[in-house]
């Protein structure tokens, strides 16, 4: 049990340090990971896999996805057979972009009217 508390805190920290995401496990993931993938043979191989199987590759997608971004509260569970995610919105900064552009007119009519407008 102690092993799989080192290997969460790992990840824990991994997500904080580089997302900015707080992530919690619940104590039905880890009893189910703990259950399912522990091997005292094996010692902590099989735990770290089955985080990286089971957790980080579907947080990862949920990120890919845009259902958790930076800044996020994220707590995963392990509900009917699948890890779950809850997400609670601690910081999301809305930037908006304006794009400047000045145009010059170019080519060239005896009028001063001109047929194209090139960007400057």
């Amino acid at each position: 049990m102690r092993l799989w508390y080192l290997l969460a805190d790992n990840l824990t920290e991994r997500c904080e340090k580089q997302m900015q995401i707080k992530l919690s496990l619940s104590s039905a993931l880890r009893e189910h990971i703990v259950s399912t993938y522990s091997d005292d043979k094996m010692g902590a191989r099989p735990l770290k896999r089955a985080i990286q199987n089971v957790v980080e590759d579907k947080l990862a997608e949920e990120i890919l996805e845009g259902r958790i971004l930076r800044g996020d509260k994220v707590s995963a569970g392990y509900r009917e057979g699948k890890v779950t995610f809850t997400t609670k919105i601690l910081c999301r900064k809305t930037v908006q972009f304006v794009l400047y552009c000045s145009y010059k007119l170019s080519g060239g009519n005896t009028d001063g009217s001109s047929s194209r407008i090139a960007p400057q």
